[in-house]
């Protein structure tokens, strides 16, 4: 019976913990979605951009 009674103990910890876990995560996104990121504007003579097409 004290087997069984530390059994639940762990696993009733072992979720907590995965609870916890994910509230931190779900925080920490959260909190990095809501600062704001600037890029230094590019320097030098190569224009800077976007092709849209694959390497072959």
């Amino acid at each position: 019976m004290n087997l069984l009674k530390t059994f639940f103990k762990a696993i009733a910890g072992l979720i907590a913990l995965v609870i916890v876990m994910i509230v931190g995560l779900i925080a920490a996104l959260r909190a990095q979605h809501s600062m704001s990121l600037t890029l230094p504007a590019p320097t030098g003579p190569f224009a800077v951009g976007f092709i849209g097409s694959s390497w072959q």
